[in-house]
C-alpha cells in the first residue's frame, strides 16, 4: 500500500491524508534454485503456506 501518489496536474508526488493508503497493483515472482515457486499478487504472497516463502516475508 502506498502512502503517496503522483499528481499529474502538479507533476509531483503528494502525501495521502494520514491513515489513508492507495492500493498499488503489483505482482511477485519468487525463485528458488532456479525454479518459480510463486507468481502472484500480494494476497497470494502473504497467504502462501510454503515454509521458504513464509521465511522470506517474515
Amino acid at each position: 500500500m502506498a502512502t503517496h501518489q503522483f499528481d499529474k496536474t502538479t507533476n509531483h508526488m503528494v502525501a495521502l491524508p494520514k491513515g489513508q493508503h492507495a492500493e498499488v497493483p503489483m505482482s511477485f515472482l519468487l525463485l528458488r534454485d532456479g525454479k518459480v515457486i510463486l507468481d502472484g499478487d500480494a494476497k497470494e504472497l502473504v497467504s502462501s503456506r510454503d515454509p521458504y516463502i513464509r521465511e522470506y516475508i517474515a
